[in-house]
């Protein structure tokens, strides 16, 4: 059976989206994207706001910070 040996270092791909991650975060943090995040996540007033209105005691359990 012939293995096959994955290389990301000579992968073209692989530096693509390499290069694409180091992209992302110089420009969050160029123009402050994730502190803006941190401090108005959508996502954590979603969770909050169910944990307040869920019956589910694992739900609350869960959502604390």
């Amino acid at each position: 059976m012939d293995r096959i040996i994955h290389d990301d270092r000579n992968d073209w791909l692989s530096q693509q989206l390499a290069e694409e991650k180091r992209s992302e975060r110089l420009m969050s943090a160029m123009f402050g994207l994730k502190l803006e995040h941190a401090l108005d996540c959508p996502a954590e007033k979603i969770r909050d706001e169910h944990a307040a209105n869920c019956d589910a005691e694992e739900v609350k359990r869960y959502s604390r910070k």
